[in-house]
């Protein structure tokens, strides 16, 4: 009974060494200080990314209106999705990627605004919803 117990000893002890090893060698390893982007560069980051924001209101007969919110003019007028997409189709071949706020207007259901997502989605346009 007495061995078992000096075993057990023993074992408690390389344990703790081993445990002692590995928080020093955890604790003096390198670590890389990387220098964080403050937020103005951020911002400045984020908008040379993005393009021009452009609303885009929508009812429930699928009418379009494509705004420019920067500078309030009305870019396009369209009725249906076939003419909504012929009609910011050039604002999306643009070097930077506009973003598209997606504002539904009167009657105009989820499934319209779903659909319309997944266009988005399929398009591979940047589209959030107002």
């Amino acid at each position: 009974m007495r061995g078992d117990r000096s075993d057990l000893l023993v074992f408690i002890d390389l344990g703790f060494i081993l445990l002692v090893e590995f928080l020093l060698v955890s604790d003096t390893s390198q670590k890389e200080n990387v220098a964080l982007p403050s937020d103005k560069e951020e911002e400045q980051q984020d908008q040379t990314q993005t393009g021009e924001t452009y609303e885009v209101q929508f009812n429930a007969n699928l009418d379009f209106l494509v705004l420019n919110l920067r500078e309030q003019v009305v870019i396009c007028f369209a009725s249906g999705v076939e003419e909504f997409t012929s009609c910011i189709s050039p604002l999306t071949e643009s070097a930077s990627q506009p973003v598209f706020v997606l504002s539904p207007y009167g009657r105009a259901n989820v499934q319209q605004l779903v659909s319309l997502l997944d266009l988005c989605k399929r398009s591979e346009w940047r589209c959030t919803v107002n």
